[in-house]
């Protein structure tokens, strides 16, 4: 990440360091997650945002908002609010970067995600 100017970086919406695969994983037999799983959490996800957005006309998906939308629909509580504040402080993060990150907690499957991933990097 450190080869990417921050400007650039600034707009990728998620990035996460992946640690190399162990040679042991890459030959295992085990499939992994069924698509089919993937696809259900997938329109779960979907349904959750066009129920958000039945009111709205035009507006269907997370990826529709705009910055005003995300101020109206992406609230977060105290905590939240705290650890967002922590991150912007440290990292030095962008206007940009503020409303990507308030976007991704209304995403239940990244927000998961991005928990348990956190939960590894700092654990």
């Amino acid at each position: 990440m450190a080869k990417i100017s921050g400007p650039l970086l600034d707009r990728i919406d998620l990035h996460i360091e992946v640690p190399a695969v162990k040679y042991k994983e890459l030959v295992s037999k085990d499939a992994g997650e069924h698509s089919e799983c993937i696809r259900n959490r997938v329109m779960c996800a979907r349904e959750i945002q066009m129920n958000r957005f039945t009111k709205r006309k035009g507006m269907y998906s997370n990826a529709d908002m705009q910055s005003k939308d995300i101020q109206t629909y992406c609230k977060l509580d105290c905590i939240g609010e705290d650890l967002l504040k922590i991150a912007i402080t440290k990292l030095g993060l962008s206007g940009r970067a503020y409303e990507r990150a308030l976007e991704l907690t209304q995403q239940e499957p990244e927000r998961r995600f991005l928990e348990k991933r956190l939960g590894e990097l700092v654990g």
